[in-house]
């Protein structure tokens, strides 16, 4: 059994087409034609010419054998041609070298019967060559034969009669080998028509390749383990930016991630084995993005070589489904971490409110119970303790506000409608400040928690006022974009130093570290800000000029009709 894997491995890599040969129609030739080569050039070396050495009934014998042996030798030049890929230079080859041989043995001939059996062969070989040549290169092989036929009658006129010639063997060629190209035309139309077929089914199947984000591929085993690509769709190059040489000449392993390369390898070695794998890895495109696929992957094995001679497979881009899956990790994580917030901040807030309701009513009380003499100095630091109580009531709210903010009561509003009443109660309070509000009339209605989302406007409103001097100017604007209403607080405050632009959003960040409670909060009145809008869907940013005043740009999305 060895031997014969062998011998089979062997006979497989003389007919098997080379691996630059990619047309599946040309490949098949070369394997068809290889084999047949291989055939007529052992049966001319051996068969022919052990014919003439030992059953030497023909005159010329020694002669004949050697002409058969060095054409049939010569044969191996079509051979080589037709490893290259050169279906119709092997043929011509071919053609011309067994017609001559043909022509010169009937030269050599002196018996009536070598004539017909040289039209028989010249036949045969026109019928053979004509499988592979265009049909005006087979016309033209049929019009040298042809001229050879009725020269072997000026050759040795003595011998052939112009009657035989003439009105037998000629005409029986010219006849023979008429209804033999007429087929050969008609075998080509049909070739044409089905190539047309299956050019219209590769249009379709690349359109639906376009569409679809995946590509298929084929590689051959060689006996020593190497793999040669066989194809591989155009969706290869449209996900990777990479040609698959690209890939085997500077290597696979600059191809996969580091952390999933010898998850690959060993998802290869079980394919080898002829088990067929299935796994998710991460690639770097020639851009140097990465990328997920899920790529499966279809052995071939092969029963009488007992290994796999190729395998299949497809390949889909799941970086979107990927990206979607930690998105959702991410946001289960984040909605646990809120959830754990939203249990400490409850049961903290509610021991905290306590001890601060107990301090605000023992400062009450102390303070009626003052005497007239002691009044002049404690209720301004009992002051103090009230305007810190309400601070820390104010920061708990905060808290609680943010713990709500998984379970939103939305309801459908106006934007200006909910805008307008908190303009109008801040501009009541402040003195030397202008405040102007400019609505747009036509904005469309948006789905929120109005209780959430006057909340984060009125600390717009609320930090615009504390960073503008007076006197200064503080304009609020509604607008429509890209079907997402737009409220825009502009002040003509001192602005945001550069530096601490990018981080006022961030939690617990404070522009001045100098401040103390009175003057300013723990730094969480952005950020709540921040959590809010984008807990709706929306985004807000910031923009900023030292000393020429700040803008604020909420954006929340419009309700889907």
């Amino acid at each position: 059994m060895p031997i014969l894997t062998t011998l089979r491995e062997r006979w497989l890599n003389l007919i098997e087409p080379p691996a630059a040969i990619q047309d599946v129609d040309t490949r098949l030739r070369v394997r068809l034609m290889s084999a047949l080569f291989i055939f007529l050039i052992s049966s001319l070396s051996l068969v022919l010419t052990l014919r003439y050495l030992l059953l030497a009934d023909l005159p010329d014998a020694g002669v004949r054998a050697g002409l058969v042996l060095v054409f049939s030798q010569s044969l191996w030049l079509a051979y080589v041609q037709l490893r290259r890929g050169q279906v119709e230079t092997a043929n011509w080859i071919l053609a011309i070298l067994t017609s001559l041989l043909i022509y010169i043995l009937a030269a050599l001939g002196d018996h009536r019967d070598s004539f017909n059996t040289t039209i028989l062969y010249f036949i045969t070989v026109s019928l053979f060559v004509s499988h592979f040549l265009r049909l005006r290169h087979s016309l033209t092989l049929a019009a040298l034969h042809l001229i050879g036929i009725v020269s072997l009658n000026y050759w040795q006129p003595e011998r052939f009669e112009v009657e035989i010639v003439v009105r037998g063997p000629v005409s029986f060629y010219v006849v023979t080998t008429g209804i033999m190209l007429f087929l050969v035309h008609y075998r080509s139309r049909l070739q044409a028509e089905r190539e047309r077929l299956l050019r219209e089914s590769e249009q379709r199947y690349r359109m639906v390749s376009d569409i679809i984000p995946n590509y298929a591929f084929s590689f051959k085993v060689q006996p020593d383990g190497e793999l040669v690509e066989e194809w591989i769709t155009e969706g290869f190059k449209r996900i990777t930016g990479y040609e698959w040489k690209d890939i085997k000449d500077s290597g696979i392993y600059r191809f996969y991630h580091a952390d999933d390369f010898s998850r690959q390898a060993d998802d290869l070695k079980r394919v080898m084995n002829g088990q067929p794998s299935r796994g998710e890895y991460r690639i770097f495109t020639r851009a140097g993005d990465e990328h997920w696929l899920l790529v499966s992957r279809y052995p071939v094995w092969n029963a009488n070589l007992q290994r796999v001679v190729r395998y299949f497979g497809v390949a889909q881009d799941i970086t979107e489904r990927k990206q979607a899956e930690q998105q959702r990790v991410t946001l289960a994580v984040r909605q646990a971490q809120i959830s754990f917030l939203r249990d400490f901040v409850r049961a903290f807030s509610h021991d905290f409110r306590t001890a601060l309701a107990t301090i605000e009513t023992r400062r009450y009380l102390i303070q009626r119970q003052v005497t007239r003499q002691e009044y002049d100095t404690i209720p301004e630091r009992l002051e103090v303790i009230h305007d810190s109580v309400t601070h820390m009531k104010e920061q708990l709210e905060n808290l609680n506000r943010i713990s709500d903010l998984t379970d939103l009561d939305r309801e459908t509003c106006n934007l200006n409608t909910l805008l307008q009443p908190i303009v109008e109660d801040i501009a009541s309070h402040q003195h030397g400040l202008t405040l102007v509000f400019l609505p747009n009339a036509y904005l469309p209605a948006i789905e929120v928690d109005v209780e959430q989302i006057q909340f984060a406007l009125r600390q717009l409103l609320h930090n615009a006022t504390h960073n503008t001097t007076i006197p200064g100017s503080i304009t609020v604007r509604t607008s429509l974009s890209d079907n997402q209403v737009l409220v825009e607080v502009q002040d003509t405050g001192v602005g945001i130093p550069p530096e601490h632009l990018p981080h006022i959003f961030d939690l617990f960040y404070r522009v001045d570290e100098a401040r103390n409670l009175a003057s300013g909060g723990v730094g969480i009145g952005l950020s709540l800000v921040k959590m809010i809008v984008e807990a709706h869907g929306g985004t807000i940013r910031a923009e900023s000029m030292a000393e020429r005043g700040t803008t604020f740009v909420l954006r929340l999305p419009a309700r889907s009709e």
